[in-house]
């Protein structure tokens, strides 16, 4: 006899769902393409905020003082 269970019944802590791991494989192939392109729209987003004349400060890990600090614990 095969029992009848809902989403809200499973325990999902430590389970995987139909779908997930082909989903984790999938995103994880162009997970390299995703991160460029938010760090390409992130400098450019940097550049756009930090030359425009109503930004007194803009505070981004890399581009600020403490970048060292940043850069030595990535």
């Amino acid at each position: 006899m095969i029992q009848s269970t809902t989403l809200s019944e499973i325990n999902t802590t430590n389970t995987c769902l139909p779908g997930d791991i082909q989903m984790l494989l999938t995103n994880s192939v162009t997970l390299h393409e995703h991160t460029k392109t938010a760090n390409e729209n992130t400098l450019a987003l940097l550049s756009f905020l930090t030359s425009h004349p109503t930004m007194k400060t803009v505070k981004q890990p890399f581009s600020h003082q403490t970048a060292g600090i940043y850069n030595s614990l990535r």
